[in-house]
Order: structure tokens, then sequence, then C-alpha cells
């Protein structure tokens, strides 16, 4: 069963996310912030990451960046999920190794679609 980690600060659309990706029959684990993504990420060992940018302590890009530098970790792949769809934002993630960008609020079939997609990779 693939194991997909949640990392947002926000409880509402973990819960969502989770209920969502479990009727898929996904292994769920999440964090509230970059720091614990980090090192659940390390011990976990996810197949698919799901990652707020805006969050205290440790933020998306910063956790994405320490992900990526670890050679035991580097290659799971990842999905930043916000609700910040400027192109600034955006144009901040090119070349940080992001498999998609998507933003809140997801559409279901789509969000479901693009995570098969990259679980079978």
């Amino acid at each position: 069963m693939p194991r997909i980690l949640i990392v947002d600060d926000d409880t509402t659309f973990i819960r969502m996310t989770r209920a969502l990706l479990e009727k898929r029959e996904y292994e769920v684990i999440t964090a509230g912030e970059g720091q614990e993504g980090l090192e659940k990420t390390r011990s976990e060992n996810p197949d698919l990451i799901l990652l707020d940018v805006m969050m205290p302590i440790m933020d998306g890009y910063t956790m994405l960046q320490e992900v990526r530098k670890d050679e035991k970790i580097k290659d799971t792949p990842v999905i930043l999920c916000t609700g910040k769809a400027q192109k600034e934002y955006v144009e901040a993630t090119q070349g940080m190794g992001v498999e998609a960008y998507i933003t809140k609020p997801i559409e279901s079939a789509a969000f479901l679609a693009l995570v098969e997609k990259l679980l079978k990779k």
C-alpha cells in the first residue's frame, strides 16, 4: 500500500485530503509543519509528499530543499499544495524538483489522477 505524507498546518485540509486518499486505500501520514514533515520523511519513507508552502517553524520551500539534499530521501516525489496561485509562487519552485504545483481548494478527480500517476513512476 503506497504511503503518502501530508505536510500542512491546516487541519481541515489534512482531514479532507486524508479521507479522500484513504478511500483509495492509501496509507496517510501527517505532519503539521515542515520540520516535523522532514523528520517523518526520514523516518517513515513515504512514497509521495503533499507539501504546503506557508507554514510555521519551517516552510515548504525550506523543507523541500532539505529533502532534496538528503541522499536517502532526495528522490521522493513532491506535490506542492498551496492557496498561493500567483505567478511568483509558481516560479519560485522552478528547479526545486517539484513534480506538481496545485492550488487549494483541490479538485478531487484531477488530484487523485495526479497522485496515481506519480505513484506509478
